[in-house]
């Protein structure tokens, strides 16, 4: 007889099979159902577990288990209690709800409400850590941090309370009212008074209300009590809402809220709690009213709908259309003024140093001269036709492949160098379709291996990109030595591997032959037992894991491994910059990616796309590409959000100060976090209340021609000297146009290096000259005649003319922009670096690098640039060989005019040998 058939036996059968089976058999029965019932379930754990262990993440893993069942089991027991003593009190309509329905339906409420509570569970450990900013709201003098970390879970138990307490109340008055203990009608009986010989006959009288069982009316009254008290709370944090308000003419509280909602909130908030004690009073069993609870209900909950409409909607209306109307500004002013405060702390920017910069109208030699440190490191590779370079020359094999180029600065033969980097990812998915075998993804083709390195401002032979790292094994100059080139954690690293079985792993190729490898590394989850086999197979449903026996005991599993999705899964409470990079660090490979501190609940702040109000890059994150280990840095110990996080996760974050120096000479500001405050300070770079109001001095983020198609400038990385300053800054930066106009007006700076990581700096440009945009300087580009004509050429030829990012560098007390112009042929794709466009302003010059463009533009100005620098210490005969060089610039302007494009390029070549010839005599 097998387990089935107890369907069909009868219950005393039932028992007495039953009880034939040992207690052990019992045990094991259930054990065996319950395993396979949640195998899936407790293999996923499992491997979290053990994920974790490995990294030596533990204490995340318990703390947000432990958080969640904490506030779920408080949600639990506080709503079981609520409803069950409510459900149990009813013992007048006892037959209407049982003791047993009683407690089920207690049950099913408090399981329902700690489901709905458990993504609570960081909100209720930043109520618990809060930590203050130290800066109060105007209105109600709270500090900001009860805003970011209280106000959220004081909002979210309300509105629960409001679920439970509401549905509660419901249900109990239903089951009283329909049980007859609330309300009882019956009639009156009435006797006829006898007629002669007839006798007396009853009649059917009126109907008569009789009275509510104290016991009902008590419990009512009590519960309605409760009730109002909700609503109470819910008038009083709506009040602290109103400093997210968008009625006025920016976020937060306006005249109508403080000077009509807030009084009509704050006199609802009293006819709450008076409505809450009304309400036990009607209940106490000497009130005479009959039936006092459902009329009063009736009547309360009316009377303070209209009163709530009146106060709440009706009055701050009138306050708005009669008075803020007609005086927007009188009334906003000083709300306006909250708004801009608050805004600019909330986004950082009340930290940018404001500087005026008088743009001279054009460039000399004596500029330049004074600006030789920054004229030297001048950016000329563009990361995308990079990338293409990257993947056409140094790609390899076919599944080798370079997702991103990233700008970094390194240490090289003792002189700090500006250079453009990429990894050498492996993707599995490019291998071969015969070579798509389970062996071949899962335990051999494991790694990427190696990365390349060129300069920013050099120029190869053919236009292509001079390499300081490059090829299999890589071999680097000093300050780019390579000990562990293999990538095993990356950006295209996303399927799970399996190292140290039988198999060897493909290392790198070796001409025609390849080079295999063990991973001699401590780190991945060691499979060990058949146990840990089934759970991985169950993870990762696929059976050839308990299979295959290649696999050994010692054999490790990699998951998880790539870099976004590793950091996110242990700290998902922070939002990461979309641009990891990786570096060089004591010989290995790091992947280093900005942890930003966000909220949407600062107060009086406007909001960014997305509804963030708040923002700080206080982390950095750095991944090990050959071990996976992962590190969390505070840098920023003044930000109360991560802060908080330090105290709810404890032995997560490391101090700055623990950051090893290899991996602090390459931080840098996120890109994202700047183009967000940029954009925030187009508009709140006004400070004045009037000026902000109306709007007069908005700035936005310029558009520049890049391949031929207009967008958006993108901040962009660059070392220079800023205005006033001799020391060299590896700096982010991005310019101002007026809004709706083309003209710059101002550009902002940020530092990267870690001694003064994330000091701001504006630099104004005056209203007493007009200086070029961006598009502007295209527009100077393309009326250039011999320029307009070689593009032309150049579009027509079987190729395709990629225009580069449009720089824009301080020089002197000028600026000088610079174009790069990429060739490409269709049917190779390889882009290079064909010209350099230069341009102060006034002149427009082009060449076949920066200096050759530089002499041009000089030349225009009657000024010559001797020895192909701008020190002026060359040479005796420098001059002669400028002049010589100068000579066949003219010669090549002549033959580009006649449209000999092989001339003109022949010359140039011979006025580029010349400049080359003059530096290396210095």
């Amino acid at each position: 007889m097998g387990p089935f058939l107890l369907l069909f036996v009868t219950r005393s059968e039932r028992v007495r099979w039953m009880d034939k089976i040992p207690v052990w058999a019992r045990v094991l029965i259930v054990t065996i159902v319950v395993v396979i019932v949640g195998w899936k379930t407790i293999a996923n754990i499992a491997t979290e577990y053990l994920w974790y262990q490995d990294l030596g993440y533990l204490g995340v893993f318990w703390k947000s288990m432990e958080a969640r069942i904490a506030v779920a089991v408080t949600i639990f027991a506080v709503t079981f209690l609520f409803v069950a003593v409510n459900l149990l009190s009813m013992k007048s309509a006892s037959r209407a709800m049982p003791r047993r329905a009683s407690l089920i339906l207690a049950s099913i409420a408090g399981v329902l409400a700690a489901g709905f509570s458990t993504g609570l569970w960081m909100e209720f450990q930043q109520f618990v850590h809060a930590t203050p900013f130290g800066k109060t709201d105007p209105i109600f003098g709270h500090d900001v941090g009860f805003y970011l970390f209280r106000y959220p879970f004081l909002r979210e138990v309300y509105r629960g309370a409001v679920w439970v307490v509401g549905l509660s109340s419901v249900f109990v008055i239903l089951v009283y009212l329909f049980s007859g203990s609330l309300i009882r009608f019956s009639r009156e009986r009435v006797e006829e008074p006898p007629m002669g010989n007839r006798r007396r006959r009853p009649r059917r009288g009126r109907l008569i209300l009789e009275q509510a069982d104290p016991r009902a009316k008590l419990h009512i009254g009590i519960l309605l009590a409760i009730v109002f008290c909700v609503v109470a709370c819910g008038y009083w944090l709506a009040m602290r809402g109103l400093v997210y308000s968008d009625r006025g003419v920016g976020v937060g509280a306006s005249y109508a809220d403080v000077h009509g909602a807030l009084p009509g909130m704050r006199a609802m908030f009293f006819v709450s709690v008076a409505a809450a004690v009304l309400m036990i009073i009607s209940g106490l069993p000497h009130t005479r009213t009959r039936v006092p609870t459902v009329g009063l209900m009736a009547s309360t909950v009316v009377a303070m709908a209209v009163l709530s409409f009146l106060a709440i909607d009706v009055y701050p209306g009138l306050v708005q259309r009669l008075y803020v109307t007609p005086n927007e500004f009188r009334a906003e002013e000083e709300y306006i003024a909250y708004n801009i405060d608050f805004t600019r702390s909330a986004f950082g920017l009340d930290r940018i140093v404001e500087q005026e910069y008088a743009v001279a109208p054009d460039l000399t030699r004596a500029d330049i001269d004074s600006a030789r440190v920054t004229v030297d490191s001048i950016r000329l590779w563009d990361w995308e036709p990079l990338l293409a370079t990257y993947g056409q020359l140094q790609g390899m094999r076919l599944y080798y492949s370079f997702n991103d180029v990233d700008v970094d600065r390194y240490d090289i033969d003792g002189k700090l160098v500006q250079v453009m980097l990429a990894a050498r990812e492996l993707d599995a998915g490019s291998l071969p379709p015969q070579a798509q075998t389970w062996v071949n993804r899962r335990l051999k083709y494991t790694h990427g291996y190696g990365i390349c390195v060129s300069p920013v401002n050099e120029i190869g032979p053919d236009g292509l990109p001079t390499f300081l790292l490059r090829d299999i094994p890589p071999a680097g100059p000093e300050g780019l030595e390579l000990e562990r080139p293999e990538i095993y954690f990356g950006e295209l690293t996303r399927d799970w591997v399996i190292v140290n079985t039988k198999t060897e792993e493909f290392d790198h190729p070796i001409g025609d032959t390849n080079k295999s490898t063990r991973y001699a590394a401590d780190a991945g989850v060691r499979i060990g037992h058949i146990l840990r086999r089934a759970m991985f197979a169950s993870k990762f449903s696929d059976v050839r894991i308990l299979l295959s026996s290649d696999i050994t005991s010692n054999s490790r599993v990699l998951f998880d491994r790539e870099i976004g999705r590793r950091v996110r899964k242990i700290a998902p409470f922070l939002i990461y910059d979309s641009d990891p990079y990786i570096a060089i660090a004591d010989g290995r490979l790091v992947w280093i990616m900005d942890g930003l501190t966000t909220s949407d609940a600062y107060p009086f702040a406007e909001r960014y796309v997305g509804g963030i109000n708040y923002i700080r890059n206080s982390v950095k994150v750095t991944v090990d590409a050959y071990t996976g280990q992962t590190e969390f840095y505070i840098i920023d110990h003044g930000d109360p959000v991560a802060v908080t996080y330090s105290k709810i996760f404890p032995g997560l974050f490391k101090k700055a100060e623990e950051m090893p120096q290899s991996i602090r000479a390459h931080v840098r500001y996120p890109e994202d976090l700047f183009a967000i405050q940029a954009k925030m300070y187009g508009m709140y770079h006004m400070r004045d209340p009037e000026v902000f109001y109306n709007k007069e001095d908005l700035w936005a983020i310029p558009n520049e021609l890049y391949g031929g198609a207009e967008r958006e400038v993108n901040p962009y990385y660059v070392r220079l000297a800023l205005p006033g300053e001799s020391d060299m800054s590896f700096v982010l930066f991005v310019p101002f146009t007026p809004s709706r106009k083309n003209n710059m007006v101002a550009w902002l700076a940020v530092n990267s290096d870690m001694d003064n990581f994330g000091r701001m700096v504006a630099y104004k440009f005056g209203k007493q000259r007009v200086v070029f945009g961006p598009m502007q300087i295209e527009a100077q580009i393309d009326q250039d005649a011999e320029i307009s004509k070689m593009l032309s050429l150049w579009n027509q030829s079987g190729s395709t003319v990629i225009r580069g990012n449009l720089l824009v560098y301080p020089i002197g007390g000028g600026l000088l922009y610079v174009e790069p112009l990429f060739l490409a042929a269709h049917t190779s794709q390889l882009p290079q670096l064909k010209r350099v466009v230069l341009c102060d302003g006034t002149k427009v010059a082009i060449g076949h690098d920066l200096w050759s463009a530089l002499s041009q533009m000089l030349s225009e100005a009657g000024e010559e640039m001797e020895g192909g620098a701008p020190d002026g210490d060359g040479p005796a005969d420098a001059r002669k060989v400028a002049r010589d060089a100068l000579d066949l610039y003219e010669q090549a302007r002549e033959r580009l005019r006649a449209g000999d494009l092989a001339g003109y390029d022949s010359i140039q070549r011979e006025i580029e040998e010349l400049l080359r010839s003059m530096a290396d005599e210095e």
